[in-house]
């Protein structure tokens, strides 16, 4: 386990290296984060996750720092977070990280992506979910 974190930690350090210079834009509630998708008419992503995790820094500092996830989120997300232990009402987990999806009136979906992918597969299926939620 120290080993995995040892790589992880140096991965997470290269890729700060050579990060591009667009950043994830993180709404700092749910509440707001809500209201904003409904405003904007985006989707709502909330990212649960929790200290100690390392899938979850997987995603934080490698996945949600990549070029085009990070072009996917801030064009057709709004995108918040909360810990695992302060969640909103009625958020139940499996695990973390878990990403939950609102459409843009506001009702959450039953889809949700759990544990850690790939950038690429990670823009694929936010992709997919866009798809849907918006073509309807």
């Amino acid at each position: 386990m120290k080993f995995f974190i040892s790589i992880l930690i140096a991965i997470s350090s290269l890729s700060f290296l050579s990060a591009n210079t667009e950043r994830l834009e993180y709404v700092p509630t749910y509440n707001q984060a809500i209201e904003k998708a409904v405003k904007e008419n985006k989707v709502m992503l909330l990212l649960v996750d929790q200290q100690g995790c390392p899938a979850c820094d997987y995603m934080k500092n490698i996945v949600l720092k990549d070029k085009d996830v990070v072009k996917e989120l801030n064009k057709y997300y709004v995108v918040t977070k909360a810990d695992k232990n302060g969640l909103p009402d009625g958020i139940r987990i499996k695990g973390t990280p878990t990403f939950f999806f609102y459409k843009p009136n506001g009702k959450r979906i039953r889809y949700n992506i759990l544990g850690a992918n790939k950038p690429n597969l990670f823009v694929s299926k936010l992709r997919k979910v866009r798809r849907v939620l918006l073509s309807k």
